[in-house]
């Protein structure tokens, strides 16, 4: 799986925005905020959107 805990946050949001933005194929906004550490999805939809401005399945759903 992915590792998106560990490191500095600015590495944490690349790494993130790399998921959404050059999504594989199965990729889905549930498996990649596992991947990264959240359990609840409503909360990683919530970070997400403060730190980026948008949901993340706009920008799963956008990148596709």
């Amino acid at each position: 799986g992915i590792m998106c805990v560990a490191g500095p946050v600015f590495d944490f949001d690349e790494h993130l925005l790399g998921e959404l933005n050059n999504p594989k194929d199965a990729a889905t906004v549930s498996s990649i905020a596992s991947d990264c550490g959240f359990t609840h999805l409503g909360r990683f939809s919530a970070f997400y959107k403060n730190r980026f401005g948008e949901l993340p399945s706009d920008t799963l759903t956008r990148n596709r």
